[in-house]
């Protein structure tokens, strides 16, 4: 992961999920719903929500970044 998404962006976590590409199509964890960073992120969301942990953060929340090419309904 690099520094950028260690420090957190400062356009909240939706900006952080739209903007960076590297996220499209992976499992994401933040700390929190009111969080403003990605914490983790990766295939498996097993293995994100893990990482997650690892790094301090004992619930984070989980969640799927569909491709910018994708209709996703929910």
């Amino acid at each position: 992961m690099n520094e950028e998404l260690r420090r957190g962006h400062t356009g909240g976590v939706k900006h952080v999920l739209l903007s960076d590409k590297r996220l499209e199509g992976k499992y994401v964890a933040v700390p929190d719903f009111g969080a403003d960073r990605v914490v983790a992120f990766g295939s498996d969301p097993l293995a994100v929500k893990r990482s997650a942990v690892a790094a301090g953060f004992a619930d984070p929340v989980v969640t799927y970044v569909p491709p910018s090419d994708m209709v996703h309904v929910y």
